[in-house]
């Protein structure tokens, strides 16, 4: 098999550094064709080293372990495909749906680290097909996703729909799916740093770690910003961080979509804002008659006006479509004054 180096390419992955590293060392020929096209294929050539070879006398390879951070076994393996039955598909609109997934036993965690994702892969027609997602929630056994289902014929630019999320849809109770992770780029530390000597236990730093130095970084104040399905990892973040009744972190969401239909996980989200800590505003690019929130793209008002303001305790995290994130995210929170290292993507 050939061997190539994408030392260089990790910065500039759009996927992330993480979701290459997963499968360093390993053969990732089925894992790469599921997820690049034809012109990603072309781009690897210029990182081509060489081609393996192969030795008969060289034993196997030993089985990965899973991680052992926890005491109860764990469903993930970030170098082993696990495959998970589906124990139920719940309706929750004409085309978003809540999956839940069963782990390996009732004991087992799913050991997903807070901030970070997993692939979920399934064979279409002969052919693998591999995606990210983010649970909305798991615990001891099962595993559950928010998905919007994209129905073939619907959406004029993609008559097709989605490939995976129209298999999930058709699958009976009992099949399974693959599922690898963990992966991502940082890590939020759901036990704060320990308060200065003489200050309140209230004013403990929160901290989310960057997986790739190990580099810890502190914040008090955290904005999230989410387009369509991007706000099942601000959720899950969102609700690790507020774990902790007595934190004085703050949290403010702003959530944009096409209209208020495409709004995923709206019960959660007012579930959320219960907390005096936190805030959610929304913008729509189709907005009903009497809407009460913004309309359009992500602007520089919206950002100054439902995010934090710039400080040393203050980041950014987003989620949502690259052109989002590059045209309406990032040129905003540099015109509000959020300088780099201060704002990042899942």
């Amino acid at each position: 098999g050939k061997v190539y180096d994408t030392t260089m390419y990790l910065d500039d992955h759009p996927g992330g550094a993480s979701s290459i590293l997963i499968v360093a060392g390993t053969d990732c020929t089925e894992e790469f064709e599921a997820l690049h096209s034809s012109k990603a294929w072309s781009l690897l050539e210029k990182h081509f080293i060489g081609v393996l070879a192969s030795d008969p006398s060289a034993s196997p390879a030993a089985p990965t372990k899973s991680p052992a951070e926890s005491p109860k076994p764990v469903a993930l393996n970030p170098k082993q495909w696990v495959s998970l039955p589906l124990l139920s598909n719940d309706k929750l609109s004409h085309d978003t749906r809540l999956f839940r997934f069963a782990l390996q036993s009732e004991e087992h965690a799913l050991g997903l680290p807070t901030g970070q994702h997993l692939f979920i892969k399934a064979t279409i027609d002969g052919k693998p097909v591999m995606r990210a997602y983010t649970p909305v929630g798991h615990g001891l056994g099962y595993v559950d996703f928010v998905i919007k289902v994209y129905f073939a014929n619907v959406h004029p630019a993609f008559p097709n729909g989605g490939k995976l999320t129209q298999h999930l849809e058709q699958m009976q109770l009992g099949e399974t799916l693959l599922f690898k992770g963990p992966m991502g780029e940082y890590i939020f530390n759901t036990d704060p740093l320990p308060p200065r000597i003489g200050t309140a236990a209230a004013d403990a730093m929160c901290t989310f770690t960057h997986t790739r130095s190990s580099a810890k970084q502190t914040y008090s104040h955290l904005g999230l910003i989410a387009g369509g399905s991007g706000i099942t990892p601000v959720l899950q973040v969102a609700h690790a961080v507020l774990k902790n009744a007595d934190s004085k972190v703050t949290v403010a969401v702003l959530y944009a979509n096409r209209s208020e239909d495409d709004i995923l996980c709206h019960d959660m989200l007012l579930e959320l804002e219960k907390d005096e800590r936190v805030s959610v505003w929304y913008t729509l690019d189709k907005p009903p008659a009497e809407w009460a929130y913004s309309s359009g793209f992500i602007s520089e008002d919206m950002v100054r006006s439902h995010l934090p303001s710039p400080s040393p305790t203050t980041v950014i995290f987003m989620c949502g479509p690259p052109k989002m994130l590059e045209f309406a995210c990032i040129p905003n929170l540099k015109k509000v004054g959020h300088k780099e290292g201060s704002y990042f993507s899942f």
